[in-house]
């Protein structure tokens, strides 16, 4: 095979050749610059530090400079100074050639008068055409320097050029605080026209009811001093971004203030990104508090539950109080649910997964509902007509009834009415021996969503709620819940209609158990010595009832320095631990 590599843009004609000065302290980077610009048939000076490049700028004519940043000693910010001092710039273009995306320095190096940016690692096609875009506008200003009539003329179409072509927006203000200039990028941002901004008054950007004293500040950026500020600002649509001001005056010859110049940059989403950070930061500190008080509460729970059945197996069939304790149980094992939904939430006990009928689950969360929703909210629940047997983890369907019912509810604030339904979709075909799927329908009467608001219901964090009424979180939790149980959510919704929303869970073919009353424990043991070590007395002692019901001998240890000094007192009698 032809390792050629393939041949590069055509060289330019004799009388377009430019000389230009590459300033790095890294050789490799210099090669590659270097071979560029012979590519792109330019001629080529190479400097390996700042002093070695400002001796080479006094000494030899330059058109164009290649400079990095970061170097020793003399740095590329001090390159950038001198050649200021010298009066060389904006006559002489220096392109900044660097790793450092810091948007500070970056208006730094603009402000002492570099022209552009390349970002390292350096793309070979990016230098090819920004430099052979940078030599001929330099070209074109020398030509219109020669020509004392042409000066002025095509001095102001570069500048025009550049202000044009800034990705940032740009405005210029005269003394008045109306616009005098106003680029593509201030159109794209702002959303007006340069025939619609020329001449406004720098109001048209600002709220109605603006708390800050502009007056004051305009007084400042008069009088020749620079101002930055973060602002709220008002697009033509009334859509509200939260923009960076970085304004600086405009000054004459003999330092009369004409105007004001301002970058503006918008952060809104920069902002949105740093309050969803500490809201992340929030939403994983509760989850660790969940978590501790769920772990403590899983150990008060199972001394509860495990008494519990020792009352029960203590009481003969028939016993009316038999059914006072399994109501006990009942709920000792819903708290248990519970506790297992904090531990989930906290990432601190992994979910398993089960064949479960939701049918039951759905009339037993039906009181809880009712109690979490209010009087003002009418609940109808439609269990399916078949078994809707689902595997899953019964907290996740739980989380799914409730984060669908409490968004329902808020968008109910006078009261309707909420349905959740269960069914099973008829089969495909008459060749299908049951339905593929289980579906849940939650449905409310409440104020509904235009379509903006749908396509984004499902991102975590995105909520249309107070801070204080909303997280963002649980209809992205619904989600990623049914997308992992191999299902699909999907809304149907209106502005003042309510919203549907539509759940499609795979059925399973395994069957489920009963719902189970605790079971006896059977007698399993045979007398084999069993090491409890348990640093919680009280579970201690029921979890060593527990064993020695069953057969076993039982040793128990209160921490883990008296399990090691028992273990080694036992030593080889000791069956398990």
């Amino acid at each position: 095979m032809d390792s050629t590599p393939p041949p590069g843009p055509a060289s330019p004609p004799d009388d377009t050749r430019s000389r230009v000065l590459i300033v790095d302290d890294e050789p490799a980077n210099c090669k590659l610059l270097a071979n560029v610009m012979k590519r792109e048939g330019h001629d080529t000076l190479i400097a390996t530090g700042g002093q070695q490049a400002l001796d080479i700028l006094d000494s030899e004519p330059v058109d164009l400079v290649l400079l990095d940043l970061m170097m020793p000693e003399v740095d590329g910010m001090a390159v950038l100074m001198q050649l200021r001092m010298k009066d060389r710039l904006p006559s002489l273009p220096v392109v900044i050639v660097t790793a450092h995306h810091d948007r500070g320095i970056r208006l730094q190096a603009l402000r002492a008068g570099a022209i552009d940016f390349l970002s390292k690692p350096i793309d070979a096609m990016e230098v090819a055409c920004r430099v052979r875009s940078l030599t001929e506008l330099k070209r074109l200003r020398d030509r219109a320097v020669a020509g004392l009539k042409g000066k002025l003329r095509e001095s102001n179409h570069l500048q025009s050029l550049h202000f044009a072509q800034s990705p940032v927006a740009k405005i210029v203000w005269d003394r008045d605080f109306r616009v005098l200039a106003w680029n593509p990028a201030a159109q794209a941002l702002f959303g007006y026209t340069q025939e619609q901004a020329l001449h406004q008054h720098g109001a048209f950007l600002l709220p109605t009811e603006d708390p800050c004293d502009f007056d004051a500040i305009w007084q400042e950026m008069l009088a020749g001093e620079q101002h930055e500020t973060v602002h709220a600002n008002v697009t033509q649509d009334q859509q509200t971004v939260l923009c960076e001001w970085h304004n600086a005056p405009l000054t004459s010859a003999d330092g009369v203030v004409l105007g004001v110049s301002s970058v503006v940059i918008d952060i809104t989403e920069r902002r949105r990104l740093q309050e969803t950070l500490v809201q992340a930061q929030k939403m994983e500190a509760i989850g660790q508090l969940a978590g501790g008080i769920a772990h403590d509460f899983n150990n008060i729970l199972s001394v509860i539950l495990s008494y519990g059945q020792f009352i029960q197996q203590s009481l003969p069939e028939g016993d009316a109080r038999r059914e006072d304790i399994d109501e006990v149980l009942k709920a000792g094992h819903r708290a248990a649910k519970l506790t297992g939904q904090l531990l989930s939430f906290s990432r601190q006990q992994p979910r398993a997964k089960v064949a479960t009928n939701i049918n039951d689950s759905l009339v037993q969360i039906h009181n809880l509902l009712s109690r979490t929703l209010g009087a003002h909210i009418d609940l109808r629940v439609t269990p399916a007509a078949c078994p809707a047997i689902v595997s899953l983890d019964p907290v996740q369907f739980d989380q799914i009834i409730l984060n669908l019912a409490v968004n329902a509810r808020d968008a109910m604030p006078d009261g309707g009415q909420l349905s959740i339904a269960l069914d099973c979709p008829r089969p495909l075909s008459d060749d299908d021996k049951a339905p593929a799927w289980v579906r849940l329908t939650v449905s409310d009467t409440g104020v509904g969503m235009d379509p903006q608001t749908q396509r984004h219901i499902f991102e975590p964090f995105y909520t249309n709620k107070t801070t204080d009424r909303g997280t963002g979180l649980g209809l992205a939790t619904c989600y990623g819940i049914v997308s992992d149980l191999g299902g699909t959510i999907t809304v149907e919704s209106s502005p003042g209609q309510g919203a549907r929303f539509t759940i499609l869970l795979p059925l399973c073919v395994e069957e489920t158990d009963a719902t189970n009353p605790v079971a006896s424990v059977p007698r399993a043991g045979n007398g084999e010595l069993v090491l409890v070590v348990e640093d919680d007395a009280a579970l201690r002692r029921a979890t060593a009832r527990v064993l020695r019901s069953a057969g076993y001998d039982v040793r128990v240890a209160c921490d883990g320095r008296d399990g090691m000094g028992q273990i080694n007192e036992l030593g080889p009698r000791l069956d398990v631990l």
